[in-house]
């Protein structure tokens, strides 16, 4: 993964990611990587805003132990590799208060679900004191 900032064009929806940003929101879709990869999902619930987690869950309790019930079809069995780091300001809103999301694009092989090569998609939004993982995480790719 290269350090410098990501170029984009003119007229792209999207804004360049800096090396820090990339630094920072590459340790937490490391660790959505593991959750995925190992089927240890309850690790998810540490990412989250606390306001997805009560919206979602009602506690990180229930966070916790619903998500430790659920079962990913990758688990010990799919490769990730990250094919795209974009930066965007979802809402003109975003880019008034430079409250930009990143999202980590990556190429998954062996998911059971899809034929060929599918996509898993993580958006981490800037917040007070860090970034948060969204809670659309976004898994696509052809149908069986």
């Amino acid at each position: 993964m290269g350090m410098a900032a990501t170029a984009v064009a003119a007229d792209s929806p999207y804004v360049a990611v800096t090396p820090a940003e990339k630094r920072e929101t590459g340790i937490l879709a490391d660790r959505v990587v593991t959750a995925y990869r190992t089927g240890r999902l309850s690790i998810l619930c540490d990412l989250l805003s606390p306001v997805d987690v009560t919206r979602l869950h009602g506690t990180p309790a229930r966070c916790r132990s619903a998500l430790s019930r659920a079962r990913s079809p990758c688990a010990r069995r799919c490769s990730y590799r990250v094919v795209m780091v974009v930066g965007a300001y979802v809402t003109d809103r975003d880019r008034l208060l430079r409250r930009k999301t990143i999202a980590w694009v990556y190429v998954v092989r062996g998911h059971p679900g899809f034929t060929g090569p599918s996509e898993l998609e993580i958006r981490f939004r800037k917040r007070e004191g860090g970034w948060l993982l969204l809670a659309d995480v976004i898994e696509a790719g052809p149908g069986r």
